[in-house]
């Protein structure tokens, strides 16, 4: 899997599960949601706290308008 599929697969997965109001998450519910392996999800858990991070600003700043 390319890296920016993978990148696309963990944003799709952690928007689903901010949607759901679900900010605490194991990485076996992160990665049943998005279809990555939590081994992927481990080795990429920098590239996971920075989507996780910008998808909250993003709420955030939705309210503000």
């Amino acid at each position: 899997m390319k890296k920016i599929e993978m990148a696309n697969k963990l944003a799709d997965g952690l928007h689903l599960l901010h949607l759901d109001e679900c900010h605490y998450y194991t990485n076996q519910h992160l990665a049943d949601t998005c279809g990555v392996s939590t081994a992927t999800i481990k080795r990429n858990k920098e590239l996971v706290k920075v989507i996780d991070t910008a998808l909250y600003v993003m709420e955030e700043c939705d309210g503000v308008q």
